[in-house]
């Protein structure tokens, strides 16, 4: 495998915010990544392709009102040195983003691309957001997913996950209800053994690839 498991950076949001856009069209308002990188709170992984690479889209220009000698303010097209020229980056095929709350950690979003999917890229994911939460001493991992995407429900059954409640019509595009899952302290033998178990069987599966978190 050449994926590249990485904390995710600024160069990565044009193509995070495509997959998140594709994984969730109808979610409002989208996800503004370039707040959650200056939010304390928030965490990024990204599984980045090192044998694949992408252009990043030029910026829009941004309109910076300058005060004229009549003291009118003008908007003038601006840039920062180098803009003009599209820049070559990795191949992004899945994120995870993570919330960090006093004690508790949040899973808000886990999207992988589809041309990407069924290759235990979004397991992958989930474990690097598992350790993000331990890292950041987090006690608990919670998330909420769709009462009928049992895929994922398993996937999260698999490492602890369990369900304890559920959010009415949390879903606007068909009102339908998401379940809320958490873990069991993360700090307590059972679940250290078991994620250190399925984590190691993973990645013996996968193959060679660079786990940067």
């Amino acid at each position: 495998m050449s994926w590249h498991i990485r904390l995710m950076v600024k160069d990565d949001i044009p193509q995070v915010t495509a997959i998140d856009r594709e994984a969730f069209p109808t979610m409002w308002p989208p996800v503004n990544f370039h707040n959650e990188l200056n939010n304390r709170m928030a965490h990024y992984a990204v599984a980045g392709d090192g044998q694949r690479t992408v252009i990043n889209p030029k910026p829009a220009l941004q309109l910076t009102p300058v005060h004229s000698f009549l003291n009118l303010k003008w908007p003038f097209s601006s840039r920062v040195p180098g803009e003009d020229h599209p820049q070559k980056v990795e191949y992004i095929s899945g994120f995870l983003g993570l919330w960090v709350m006093v004690d508790e950690a949040h899973i808000i979003n886990v999207a992988v691309r589809q041309s990407c999917q069924g290759k235990g890229l979004g397991e992958l994911l989930l474990i690097s957001g598992i350790d993000m939460a331990i890292r950041n001493k987090a006690v608990v991992v919670t998330l909420e997913v769709r009462k009928s995407n049992t895929t994922a429900q398993t996937l999260y059954a698999k490492y602890g996950f369990q369900e304890v409640g559920s959010r009415k019509a949390y879903y606007t595009d068909k009102k339908e209800d998401a379940l809320i899952m958490t873990t069991d302290f993360l700090t307590s033998v059972a679940f250290q053994t078991r994620f250190s178990k399925l984590k190691a069987e993973h990645f013996r599966k996968l193959g060679h690839f660079e786990y940067g978190i």
